[in-house]
């Protein structure tokens, strides 16, 4: 299984779109993301879009995520970030 951790060492939120969904996450300052993506010979690497206030990835395959080593759900209330 591929991984691809994360910290945030901004001062502010920031966004993370996991895709193909896509799944939005936000870490707030200092917080850690793990993101673990399943194995697929065709696709053998995770890709990452840097965005103005953000993060766009797409691991290979179905992702599973945690944040400060906690599973954790999508976030797609916009006033909570």
């Amino acid at each position: 299984m591929q991984k691809l951790g994360l910290t945030n060492d901004t001062s502010r939120p920031l966004e993370v779109m996991v895709e193909i969904n896509p799944d939005r996450y936000v870490l707030q300052p200092k917080d850690e993301m793990l993101i673990e993506g399943g194995e697929d010979p065709s696709q053998p690497y995770f890709h990452i879009n840097v965005y103005d206030g953000g993060i766009q990835v797409y691991p290979p395959l179905e992702a599973r995520v945690t944040i400060n080593g906690n599973p954790t759900q999508p976030m797609w209330d916009l006033r909570q970030s």
